[in-house]
């Protein structure tokens, strides 16, 4: 009889959880090649990188396969893949998309950690999600 009782169970738990909490399927406005057009932030906003004031032309392509590529100046410095969830942003308050890489990637001039922000169709902010943080922003890729 409790095995009876176990089945239906199961099943309620199954087909009520609530597919809001984790983004399942790909937001298909992140997927493409993107040029880094500047890094902003930091302790009392002193940190201003472009790729002008470094020298640097970095790049990141985002697939539908959940596949991640960093170029910096046409040479690849980081391939892995990437999951997109929902965390509670700092600046809104509100649950927001959130990128997080499967490898550890830090480079002080780009943040590829954080939540994913949409300016427009070919701009793309990620910004780290702390206080005193740092954002990056990208231009999509002709």
């Amino acid at each position: 009889m409790k095995k009876l009782l176990i089945i239906p169970f199961l099943l309620f738990l199954i087909f009520s959880c609530d597919k809001n909490d984790v983004i399942d399927n790909l937001d298909y406005n992140i997927i493409g090649e993107w040029n880094w057009i500047g890094t902003d932030g930091g302790m009392a906003f002193h940190i201003h990188e472009t790729p002008e004031s470094t020298g640097k032309s970095i790049q990141i392509k985002l697939t539908n396969d959940y596949e991640f590529t960093l170029t910096e100046n046409d040479n690849v410095i980081l391939n892995c893949t990437y999951d997109l969830s929902l965390k509670k942003s700092i600046y809104t308050g509100e649950l927001e998309k959130f990128i997080k890489l499967s490898e550890n990637y830090q480079n002080k001039n780009i943040v590829v950690n954080g939540i994913v922000a949409f300016i427009s169709n070919d701009t793309l902010t990620i910004a780290d999600n702390s206080y005193d943080g740092i954002g990056s922003g990208f231009l999509r890729k002709k």
